[in-house]
């Protein structure tokens, strides 16, 4: 017992020694500061009964038209007063800065009567449209709203707004770099056609037509390369082996009948063009084909110029009947027929081609694409150059075998190239490989994307168009994209001028919400008998 009393004692005594929080203070009412929320300041005031509930009321129809019928009497040649006429919405505070405008540059005198009023109208009109506003505090209402508003709502709008200005406008800059760099594809990928096809790109179509020129220069490389003294050797190895070996085979089926190999008859192509070179391809077949003619262009006449007299009507005799000929003796019509006899129908029909009569006149419809043999040479002409390509392959594939034979058993084959003398000199495997790779130039020079390229332009207008059209695809692609750049561009100065005026707002709505702050702490401290306002 005597230790639990103790323990109470020590912290009765030791509590005795603690102070009371502001004990020996003495803080007044007026000394605490009033500290208010902006959102809720409005509500703050009407519901200390510093503000009516029906201000807003009041102000449109009490105050605002008096504000009207002041703010047309004011003069508009002073630029100070006409800055401020230009304000839509007068609050209190404008009508308090017109009332100094007007007596420091409009003019106005500031003299006052015995009763404290202006003398002059205009003031006198002003002053009474603040005493109304301070009646029941209505300014301070009208400013604590605009105040909320600035704060609340206009200030972090106007900031969402040159934030959405200055996105678009970095949106902006990304696509003109992006199309930018579409423009160096597309341009590169343009040049890039245009040196596969060795024109220039400024007009595609007539470049490519005038491509066509170089065709003979081309065929005549071609001729000289088949009258080159390898392909004489390929020849000449390529008969003598085959007709040794017919020759070999007849003899060991003992046949009376020796075949020989004539290859002037089996590559005919290859002979012709060695010997008579790149002629016109009329020539050609009137060379090869003495019953060869040439197809001449259709003459043709209107259905005018043709005359009745060439008309031949048959032998066709007509009786004249009388009218009064009994109906039982009236001739069958179809003894008054003429008697027509067809020809075999197992003849040869008559070709009469396409045609179409276009206002009486016979025209002839030829196909644009159809290949000209009047003004095309023994190359241009597809069969041509494919019978010439077989006869070069089959002389590939002959001397590919020949080479691999000699590569695989060449002890084999002594005898067998001992046995000719013309044979005996194409046993050596460098020299074969030798003339199979001129052969294969040859090939691949005949064949090349070049010739045929250019081989179809001549042939084929529809082949050209699309071309061209191809290449004016990739060139309007990025000619499009220059448009589009220039829009951008245009486009970003609009937004820059429109970030601008709205980034000039924020610093005047900030200034206007600073004043606002300023001016209600101060009046708002006249009502509570000058405590200190903090609005935050």
């Amino acid at each position: 017992v005597s230790t639990q009393s103790t323990g109470v004692f020590c912290r009765v005594q030791a509590m005795s020694f603690i102070t009371k929080l502001g004990e020996g203070q003495h803080v007044q009412e007026k000394d605490i500061p009033i500290d208010l929320q902006t959102p809720k300041l409005l509500t703050w005031l009407i519901s200390r009964r510093k503000c009516p509930e029906n201000w807003k009321q009041i102000l449109t129809d009490e105050i605002k038209p008096k504000i009207s019928q002041a703010k047309a009497k004011l003069s508009m040649d002073v630029p100070q007063i006409q800055e401020i006429v230009n304000i839509d919405d007068w609050s209190y505070w404008d009508v308090e800065n017109s009332i100094q405008l007007l007596i420091s540059v409009g003019g106005e005198s500031d003299s006052k009567n015995v009763l404290g009023r202006y003398s002059s109208s205009l003031l006198r009109e002003l002053d009474g449209i603040l005493k109304d506003y301070r009646k029941n505090n209505i300014h301070i209402a009208e400013s604590a709203q605009i105040l909320v508003r600035n704060v609340i709502y206009e200030i972090p709008a106007t900031k969402k707004i040159v934030e959405k200005y200055n996105k678009q406008i970095n949106d902006s800059q990304r696509k003109e770099s992006e199309y930018k760099r579409l423009i160096q594809v597309s341009k590169l990928a343009y040049e890039k056609e245009c040196r596969e096809y060795k024109i220039q790109g400024i007009d595609p179509k007539s470049e490519l037509q005038a491509l066509v020129s170089e065709l003979p220069s081309l065929f005549d490389q071609v001729v000289s390369m088949l009258r080159e003294p390898l392909v004489d050797r390929a020849i000449e190895f390529y008969s003598a082996f085959a007709n040794y070996v017919l020759s070999f085979l007849s003899t060991e089926t003992k046949s009376d009948n020796q075949a020989r190999v004539n290859l002037k008859t089996d590559f005919e192509v290859l002979f012709y063009l060695r010997e008579f070179g790149n002629e016109s391809y009329a020539k050609m077949k009137k060379r090869t084909d003495p019953t060869y003619v040439e197809q001449e262009t259709i003459s043709t006449k209107t259905s005018q110029q043709v005359s009745e007299e060439a008309i031949d009507w048959g032998d066709i005799s007509f009786e004249m009947i009388s009218s009064s000929t009994p109906s039982d003796k009236i001739p069958d019509p179809s003894a008054l027929e003429p008697q027509i006899t067809l020809e075999d129908s197992n003849q040869e029909q008559i070709d009469w081609g396409n045609f179409d009569v276009e206002g009486g006149d016979i025209v002839s419809l030829q196909n644009e694409d159809k290949f000209d043999h009047h003004n095309e040479t023994a190359l241009g002409d597809t069969n041509t150059r494919n019978s010439l390509l077989n006869n070069l392959f089959e002389m590939e594939a002959f001397f590919k075998q020949r080479i691999f034979e000699l590569s695989e058993n060449p002890s084999t084959l002594i005898n067998f190239y001992q046995a000719d003398e013309i044979i005996a000199g194409y046993n050596n495997k460098s020299h074969l490989k030798e003339i199979l790779q001129f052969i294969q130039k040859i090939i691949s020079f005949l064949s090349e994307e070049r010739i045929r390229l250019l081989i179809d332009i001549k042939s084929s207008k529809r082949f050209v168009d699309r071309l061209v059209e191809n290449l004016k695809f990739k060139r309007d692609s990025y000619e499009n994209l220059d448009v589009k750049i220039l829009r951008e561009q245009q486009r970003r100065v609009e937004l820059q001028s429109q970030a601008q005026i709205e980034a000039l707002k924020l610093p005047l709505l900030k200034e206007r919400a600073l004043f606002l702050k300023t001016k209600l702490e101060q009046e708002i401290s006249k009502l509570f008998d000058d405590r200190k306002v903090n609005i935050i």
